[in-house]
């Protein structure tokens, strides 16, 4: 007598590169026959990978689509404040996750989490699904009740929004930080744009699935989360000092570095994995500018690696403007440190940078342009069937270009306009005027103080 073998999962194998569709049966949650799901790992360029999923039943002909999110829940939140001036705003695509919302603040309309979720739509797509969804809803009511006609305003007002009869404000935020909305303006930032990005408070990061519903106390190694957060998210933690500040409890002053070339190591929380991981830090003298910290954060549990550079010293009383123009390839080899309060244009090939964008960075200036190479080629939006052509090409002429700049191929102008006066050039002629470095110190504006925080300092 043989007995029969329980049949074995199988497991599929997906790549991106390949784009390739895989199907599945699966049960049809409408007649609980066997359908068909057909699924494919595709890449949105410049964004992450996403899996498109859909779903066809031959007995009742139900069908369904969805876009699943492959990429972890990142460790901080984001919100999207959008302009909408005209039509072409319309066309914008949206990377919609599980955890996002959309929000009409004018018509106090908003597009929930659970509505229209794991979806990549245009504006003008989200729109026309809320009125379709709210005009099936309409059908069922008595025309002369309060809810028919409330219901029946945002129609309308939605309808005006399809034709943008005058520009109004749209949300987008997602905690879960795997949100999207397209820049018309790339290589530039869209000025139609704000994004914010946040550390998530205790109940977002419950209402995404990061702490369990009657968890009041979490550790280290439960969820995905850095200091910062951790310090929104449980001030009650048992360890919490210890969490805060990355230092044991009793302070061994052997990790303080006693002079320049000590290296000090601080266990941190790692914000990939959740355990703990070693920043190591160094305070070391740029010469002829000034002193910085150079944190480099390592984890060995699932390699993630960050790094990242500040200055020291007091708040410079002007600010700084370097215009930089190499002349052969060896000048590409200077040291450069931007720092997160300067912005960075390329007017030969239009670029132009906001402050923190890229973060602050101590690299070279042909290292520093690579960077710029590798930001563009890793945009959403910008390549493959979600470009329109000329945004394509256009983009497509600038990584080229930027490639020139590095083999000194095209000669360009590097502008670092930091009004805190933290960033540099290295200066190989010192103390001699460099030739190809203009610095310009200039005194900062009354709205560059407020940004920076400095008219709300109490000195006295």
């Amino acid at each position: 007598m043989t007995t029969e073998q329980p049949k074995q999962p199988e497991i599929i194998t997906l790549s991106a590169d390949k784009s390739q569709v895989t199907e599945v049966q699966s049960l049809c949650v409408n007649c609980y026959k066997q359908g068909t799901t057909r699924l494919m790992l595709t890449e949105i360029p410049y964004f992450r990978d996403i899996l498109l999923a859909h779903f066809q039943c031959p007995y009742c002909h139900y069908e369904n689509t969805e876009v699943e999110q492959t990429s972890p829940i990142q460790d901080h939140g984001m919100k999207f404040t959008l302009k909408v001036e005209n039509i072409k705003d319309l066309s914008r695509q949206i990377v919609k996750s599980d955890h996002c919302s959309i929000n009409f603040p004018s018509i106090g309309f908003e597009i929930p989490s659970t509505a229209q979720s794991s979806s990549l739509n245009t504006l003008e797509g989200f729109i026309e699904n809320s009125i379709e969804a709210m005009n099936s809803i309409l059908v069922q009511l008595i025309p002369t009740g309060d809810d028919y006609k409330k219901i029946s305003s945002v129609v309308e007002s939605l309808n005006k929004m399809k034709r943008v009869e005058e520009p109004y404000i749209v949300e987008i935020d997602d905690p879960s930080g795997n949100s999207f909305v397209q820049n018309l303006c790339v290589p530039k930032e869209d000025p139609q744009i704000n994004t914010l990005v946040y550390i998530r408070n205790f109940e977002q990061n419950k209402a995404i699935g990061l702490i369990a519903e009657n968890q009041t106390e979490i550790t280290p190694a439960d969820i995905d989360y850095d200091d910062k957060t951790s310090r929104q998210l449980v001030p009650e933690h048992k360890n919490a000092a210890a969490t805060r500040t990355g230092l044991p409890d009793a302070i061994d002053q052997s990790t303080i570095p006693s002079s320049n070339n000590d290296i000090a190591e601080l266990d941190e929380v790692c914000q990939s994995c959740g355990h703990m991981a070693k920043v190591r830090m160094l305070i070391t003298q740029i010469p002829y500018f000034k002193e910085v910290t150079i944190m480099a954060f390592s984890c060995d549990t699932c390699g993630y690696r960050s790094n990242e550079v500040k200055c020291g010293g007091p708040v410079s009383p002007k600010a700084k403007k370097l215009t930089f123009k190499p002349k052969d390839i060896d000048d590409l080899s200077r040291s450069f440190l931007k720092s997160d309060t300067a912005s960075v244009s390329i007017p030969e090939i239009g670029i132009e940078l906001q402050p923190g964008t890229l973060g602050s960075k101590f690299t070279t200036v042909e290292g520093f342009i690579k960077d710029l190479a590798d930001n563009f080629e890793n945009m959403p939006f910008l390549h493959g069937d979600s470009a329109e052509k000329d945004q394509e090409d256009k983009v497509d002429a600038l990584i080229d270009n930027l490639k020139k700049m590095r083999k000194m191929e095209l000669p360009f102008t590097l502008i670092v306009d930091d009004p805190m006066a933290n960033s540099y050039i290295q200066n190989p002629y010192y103390p001699e005027k460099d030739p190809c470095c203009e610095e310009l110190d200039y005194e900062r504006t009354n709205e560059q103080n407020d940004d920076l925080g400095l008219n709300d300092m109490v000195v006295d």
